[in-house]
């Protein structure tokens, strides 16, 4: 059996599909963390931290130290000695919470997206302490904390999380880690299964665990079961520095670092290091400690098995010579692509992103004049360039001031149909999008379909969408978290576009995570499966 383990992926989904397309084993761990932080921007991560760290204050001064801080509006609601300004701080803290939640929702069911280009192979994950009880999330029938598979001649059996406050994450929604204290309900579990590998977050203490500043930080209970049983493996991460093989008492334990790109004292630290490991009915024989690289995969040392002992042996130096020395890259060195660009590369995937057609201008812009004076309404109009797989010209249309949006769309939709070589992609009404970021509604279709098209898309005129750009633009946070969350579903819709063998089962795998696809997406994704696109690529085969 080949199990290929990979942990503390922290939000770097891009290479876990990457080592998906370039290896083949029988069984995947991808262990915690999964997530970097459960908003998608910086800003609202900084945010969150601050209102905890306000919110900790003022249960100090009210003497609530004991309350947990998602409490304490309930709590609080008939005091009459709250400030403005507290109250501001409190109700701040639960709407990111709320967003913090959701977000990371999203996320996982992008992971589980990728996760789905396996079909043959079993996918296991592992949460860390950056990440969700992944029995809530779309990873749920994947989840190794507190559960056991059978594998070939093999029980393994995972535990998850960590003793470790994670600031920038609602502690409500985090895994709860319950290892070492008391009665401990990992090393209970485990006793139970009598697992022959073991999976964990959290290292095993003084085995593979050194911080440099902080020491030995593992698990006494944990060293203690592989000890007492045999374990054959143990499998653990969350130390990124204290990485690789080590053998106690029978037992191989293995780290490989951080799979994911991290960031380590304001400077990142590449990852891309996993193993690769050969196991039988005999025990363990080969392991490989290897790298991605460009797409496919370098092994750079290997362990072979002769007799009771471990052969080690280079097997590519240059790679392995920069692994050892992680010499770290500013951010702004980093090829990590923003939101904004990560946005842009997907909406090509459904808009070819070229200059607008000369030639469709003047009869697009004689229908728009037409329709603002009969309806008495403001249209802005966005060219998104080459739809696919239609090859006709997509654009967006913006209105605002209708008293009957309904039927203005209907209008829209029936004068532009007869402009030859042109495809309206969607009509956007701008009082909804208004509406939803005084809201602050980070769920708004129509808002979040707004950012996708005007961040891809060329304005041919303006109409009211500069004021509501405006709008967009007084906080930055609410705008990238809205970039990164329309991002996400574009991400979830081209991973299942790849994997999906028909229209039917690609919404079969969109209703199973909870997914509703715009009507404009709908039109071109039905493309291809059933018009153009799916003609040329059997021509091409």
């Amino acid at each position: 059996m080949e199990i290929v383990y990979l942990s503390d992926i922290h939000d770097d989904f891009d290479s876990v599909r990457n080592l998906l397309n370039c290896s083949d084993a029988d069984l995947y761990i991808v262990s915690g963390d999964l997530l970097d932080r459960p908003f998608f921007t910086e800003e609202a991560t900084i945010r969150y931290r601050q209102c905890e760290q306000l919110t900790y204050k003022l249960r100090q001064r009210l003497g609530l130290r004991n309350i947990r801080r998602e409490n304490l509006k309930e709590i609080l609601i008939d005091r009459k000695d709250i400030s403005d300004k507290d109250w501001k701080i409190i109700q701040t803290l639960e709407e990111l919470t709320i967003r913090g939640r959701r977000a990371a929702h999203q996320k996982y069911k992008v992971l589980e997206s990728v996760l789905r280009m396996k079909k043959e192979n079993l996918v296991l994950c592992l949460p860390g302490n950056h990440d969700m009880d992944l029995q809530y999330t779309s990873l749920h029938t994947r989840d190794l904390h507190r559960h056991w598979y059978q594998v070939g001649h093999f029980r393994i059996a995972g535990y998850g999380g960590a003793d470790t406050y994670t600031p920038g994450i609602p502690s409500q929604y985090i895994v709860k880690y319950r290892g070492d204290q008391g009665k401990s309900e990992m090393l209970r579990f485990f006793n139970e299964i009598k697992p022959d590998i073991v999976v964990t977050h959290k290292p095993p203490f003084g085995i593979l665990d050194f911080r440099t500043f902080g020491g030995e930080s593992g698990s006494l209970e944990l060293l203690r079961f592989c000890e007492e049983n045999s374990v054959l493996l143990c499998l653990s991460g969350h130390i990124h520095e204290h990485w690789g093989f080590e053998e106690h008492r029978g037992t191989v334990f293995l780290n490989p670092s951080n799979f994911g790109t991290i960031v380590s004292g304001g400077k990142l630290l590449e990852g891309g290091v996993f193993f690769k490991i050969t196991v039988d009915e005999h025990g363990l024989s080969n392991i490989t400690l290897a790298k991605l690289e460009n797409k496919n995969t370098v092994d750079m040392v290997n362990l072979r098995k002769e007799g009771s002992c471990w052969q080690r042996k280079v097997l590519n130096r240059e790679h392995f010579g920069e692994f050892l020395r992680r010499i770290p890259i500013s951010p702004k060195e980093s090829s990590v692509p923003t939101i904004r660009q990560r946005l842009i590369k997907n909406m090509n995937h459904f808009f070819k992103n070229s200059q607008e057609n000369d030639n469709l201008l003047l009869p697009l812009l004689s229908k728009v004049s037409n329709l603002e004076h009969h309806f008495d309404v403001s249209i802005g109009v966005e060219f998104l360039g080459e739809v696919r797989p239609f090859a006709k010209s997509g654009v967006v249309f913006y209105f605002s001031g209708s008293k009957d949006p309904s039927e203005i769309k209907k209008k829209i939709y029936e004068e532009t149909s007869i402009i030859r070589d042109v495809y309206l992609v969607d009509v956007i009404d701008l009082n909804e999008v208004k509406n939803a970021i005084q809201k602050r509604d980070y769920e708004d279709h129509s808002l979040l379909l707004f950012a996708a098209y005007h961040t891809f898309g060329t304005t041919i005129k303006k109409g009211q969408v500069e004021q509501i750009e405006d709008h967009l633009e007084r906080d930055g946070m609410f705008k990238g978290e809205i970039e990164g969350s329309g991002n996400a579903y574009l991400e979830i819709f081209i991973n299942s576009l790849e994997t999906s063998e028909s229209l039917k089962d690609f919404y079969s795998k969109m209703e199973s995570l909870g997914i509703t696809v715009p009507e404009s997406f709908q039109k071109i994704i039905a493309g291809y499966y059933n018009g153009p696109f799916k003609k040329q690529n059997q021509e091409s085969c």
